[in-house]
């Protein structure tokens, strides 16, 4: 009985002591839209991507990714440590960032689309002479 009696007057204890570690994650100074954040990302995922290739195909690679970085940063206005506030900003809110990431996929497809297009119109214009 008296193990009982104990366990109900604990039970309001444990439960008083349980509280949820919930990570606050403050609104960076420089909030950037998400139409900001989808820009620059797709640009980040294309030097990612040419500095992939160029891996692959053995190319000098001294400091093509700090300069390719440097020039995202000057054109946004923006440094890393800004860009990496903000990616943890949106990475906390998982449905913005699915939508961030929906659109850049959606850019990047526009993109190699285009690309697509170009090559085909030159490879008809070597043709045609």
């Amino acid at each position: 009985m008296l193990p009982r009696i104990l366990f109900i007057l604990l039970l309001p204890l444990l439960f008083s002591c349980y509280h949820e570690n919930q990570v606050t994650i403050e609104i960076p100074d420089h909030l950037l839209s998400e139409e900001e954040m989808v820009d620059i990302i797709t640009d980040v995922q294309l030097v990612d991507g040419a500095i992939t290739y160029r891996r692959s195909r053995r190319i000098e690679q001294k400091d093509f990714r700090k300069f390719a970085y440097e020039q995202i940063f000057t054109t946004y206005g923006i440094n890393a440590k800004v860009l990496n506030e903000n990616l943890n900003y949106y990475n906390n809110n998982p449905k913005q960032m699915e939508l961030i990431y929906e659109n850049v996929l959606a850019k990047l497809s526009r993109i190699e689309g285009e690309i697509k297009e170009e090559a085909n119109k030159a490879d008809t214009l070597e043709i045609k002479k």
